[in-house]
């Protein structure tokens, strides 16, 4: 059992060394992955005449590149893995600070922006019940073109105050055409009663029965 045992230890042992020397150079060369990935987060904050600054939305999507580049070669040995670490999160703190100084004013935009847009709501809502419909259709056709020049609201918002909108000035919309095909309905009537007159008032018109054919044409005028 001695002589088996001892074999199988001499068969392994170099597999083993084989092991750990593939596990050293891996580690050394993670070392000089993660200082090309230091350079590369240094480089976001640092502009040059061939690599001017990227705008914040792009360095947030590099900065998250970088980050799970990193991951992946985070086995390094730990005197040099310290340093280099220290080194990449104070050039990710410096570069994000740049995102986050820009998505800060963006959301402030956004909510000042939702502000405008709640206030066209309200505007819109006031209307969307008027009779009044050719000022008022002019009136919520410049609340839309003003609604147009609005720019983005705050994230999540966006298909709530936009259904609010759209549905007062559909509710008016609406109404004005109900109203319109009512009343071309009743236009279309009276043009009608209208033609008949002018038929009964023809039929009239070579009478020389003067008095009683006045009489009837002062009515049909009064009709």
């Amino acid at each position: 059992v001695v002589r088996r045992v001892k074999a199988v230890v001499a068969a392994l042992t170099p597999k083993v060394l084989e092991l750990r020397e593939a596990v050293d150079w891996q580690r050394f060369a993670n070392v000089g992955v993660q200082e090309q990935l230091c350079a590369k987060m240094e480089a976001l904050t640092v502009p040059s005449p061939q690599s001017p600054v990227p705008s914040p939305e792009d360095i947030a999507k590099q900065v998250r590149e970088f980050q799970q580049q990193w991951r992946a070669v985070a086995d390094v040995p730990r005197p040099q893995g310290e340093v280099l670490w220290r080194r990449f999160k104070a050039a990710h703190d410096a570069a994000w600070a740049l995102c986050e100084a820009h998505f800060a004013a963006e959301a402030a935009e956004r909510a000042a922006n939702l502000d405008k847009k709640t206030e066209l709501c309200a505007k819109a809502e006031a209307l969307a019940d008027s009779t009044n419909w050719i000022q008022t259709a002019d009136e919520i056709k410049r609340l839309q073109a003003e609604w147009k020049t609005i720019g983005p609201v705050s994230r999540g918002r966006e298909k709530a105050i936009w259904d609010r909108f759209r549905t007062a000035c559909d509710r008016f919309f609406t109404r004005r055409q109900a109203d319109l095909s009512e009343r071309k309905k009743v236009w279309a009537d009276n043009l009608a009663k209208k033609e008949a007159l002018c038929v009964r008032v023809e039929a009239l018109a070579q009478s020389t029965e003067w008095d009683a054919t006045a009489a009837e044409i002062k009515r049909l005028q009064a009709e």
